[in-house]
C-alpha cells in the first residue's frame, strides 16, 4: 500500500503488522506497481519522481523524473513500464536492466488526463483510461508471445481450472 508521507508497506494475509515499511518519497505517492516476477517495484510521487526498486534488497535501482507527477503505473509482461502523467504516456524498454535515457514509445493525448494504464496480457497493447474515455495503442514486443495453458489461462473454462489444482 502507497501513503500520503510517501511510504510504502508491504503485508501479509497471516500477520497483523506490516512485513517492510519503505520510505519511497519525500512527497505523497501517487501509484505503484510491482512487476510479476515479485523482483521489481516502481513507485512515483508528487515529489515527480519515478523510482524503480529492488524487492530482493529493497534499494533504490533507477530514478527518473517526469514533468508532471506519474497519476499511472503498469508493467508488462515483458517489463516495460508505462507512465502515464498528465497528457502524456511514456513506455520505457529494459527500466529494470538499466538506466534508459529516452522512452521506448511516446504518445500524446491532447486535452486528455491520463487516470489509468494497464497492459493487456498477452498482447501488445496498452489500454488508456483518461479524463475522455478509454483508447489503446499497440506496443510491440510487450506481451509474452508463448501463451503457456500450464501457467495462466485467462481463457480456461470451470473445468480446465480445476484440472490444473
Amino acid at each position: 500500500l502507497g501513503h500520503r508521507n510517501g511510504t510504502v508497506t508491504m503485508w501479509s494475509p497471516s500477520m497483523s503488522d506490516p512485513l517492510v515499511k519503505m520510505l519511497c518519497h519525500r512527497a505523497p505517492l501517487t501509484s505503484a506497481a510491482v512487476a510479476q516476477d515479485g523482483v521489481h517495484m516502481v513507485t512515483a510521487g508528487l515529489d515527480g519522481r519515478v523510482k524503480i526498486w529492488d524487492l530482493r534488497t529493497y534499494k533504490e535501482l533507477y530514478n527518473y523524473y517526469t514533468v508532471r507527477p506519474a497519476a499511472a503505473i503498469s508493467i508488462s509482461q515483458q517489463g516495460q513500464l508505462a507512465l502515464g502523467f498528465g497528457s502524456h504516456v511514456n513506455v520505457w524498454k529494459e527500466a529494470f536492466v538499466k538506466k534508459q535515457k529516452d522512452p521506448y514509445v511516446v504518445h500524446e493525448m491532447p486535452g486528455h488526463t491520463v487516470q489509468r494504464l494497464q497492459f493487456c496480457p498477452y498482447e501488445d497493447v496498452l489500454g488508456i483510461s483518461s479524463s475522455k474515455g478509454y483508447s489503446s495503442i499497440v506496443i510491440p514486443g510487450a506481451g509474452e508471445a508463448n501463451f503457456d495453458t500450464f501457467a495462466a489461462n485467462p481463457f480456461a473454462t470451470k473445468k480446465q481450472a480445476r484440472e490444473t489444482l
